[in-house]
């Protein structure tokens, strides 16, 4: 009967039988020799197969990990950016942040299209109504707002609106007077978008409530790189007159879809 050996496929030169995988004659065929002690070899085929299993754990491993950073660690990023407003990091409670969002958890309110006009009254100012910035062809209806419950504040929910910090000065008093505006809102332009364009003495107009129309001129543009801005230019407590202008600016995060810097232009 031939004997076909089970390690070459060929046919047995010693027409030798196997007894349990063992070749009688192995010591003499080098084919046989040489592959017999790799077949029989439990120990080896056990370390590779542990060698395997470690290595695609391992893998297994990273690849879970960069799961992980890209995507779990993002959208907790966005979650908490929904709460508290987009690339916004912690504030002590006694500073005054400002949040310039595309914040679309709230129906956007657009302004008219033409201004109307702000009759003259006798009574004292009590808000700023309108800005208008020739230069940039930029007009618009300004709205007084407060800090949210974060201490930030808040651009009003519109493209076509300034939003006036109600407890900064009024333009022409002593004090700061902070306006804030969107570069983008609800992925449109928005009333701030060509801020970026200001030049120095540039007119800026602004409009009281009582029909008064004040004309400042920019004496100063300055931008801060991140999601903070310093304390100095929200300071409050200035013996002087300042009008202070902020919107976003700089490179656009493809991450987070905010700018990564602050614009802010001073008149007076």
């Amino acid at each position: 009967m031939e004997t076909i050996c089970p390690l070459t496929g060929e046919r047995c030169p010693y027409q030798k039988l196997l007894i349990d995988g063992v070749c009688e004659n192995q010591l003499t065929c080098p084919v046989v020799d040489v592959s017999f002690n790799q077949l029989n070899n439990p120990r080896k085929k056990l370390s590779r197969k542990l060698i395997l299993i470690f290595y695609y754990t391992m893998l297994g491993l990273l690849l879970g990990g960069f799961i992980y950073i890209f995507f779990f660690t993002d959208y907790l990023r966005n979650n908490d950016s929904a709460e508290k407003g987009a690339g916004i990091s912690e504030s002590n409670d006694n500073d005054i942040v400002v949040l310039i969002s595309n914040d679309t958890s709230q129906t956007p309110v657009e302004s008219s299209a033409v201004l109307e006009e702000i009759p003259v009254t006798d009574q004292a100012a009590t808000a700023i109504s309108q800005i208008k910035i020739d230069s940039l062809s930029a007009y618009a209806e300004v709205i007084s707002v407060g800090l949210n419950q974060y201490n930030l504040i808040e651009t009003f929910p519109s493209r076509d609106i300034v939003s006036w910090y109600g407890e900064s000065a009024l333009p022409g008093e002593n004090g700061n007077c902070i306006l804030v505006g969107n570069k983008y809102y609800n992925n449109f332009t928005a009333v701030f978008h060509d801020l970026d364009k200001i030049k120095i003495n540039d007119d800026i107009i602004l409009i009281l409530d009582n029909g008064t129309r004040i004309t400042q001129k920019v004496y100063d543009i300055v931008y801060y790189k991140g999601n903070i801005l310093p304390e100095k230019v929200l300071n409050l407590d200035i013996s002087y007159s300042v009008t202070t202008l902020i919107s976003r600016a700089g490179e656009l995060d493809q991450i987070t879809g905010d700018y990564d810097s602050f614009i802010v232009v001073l008149a007076r």
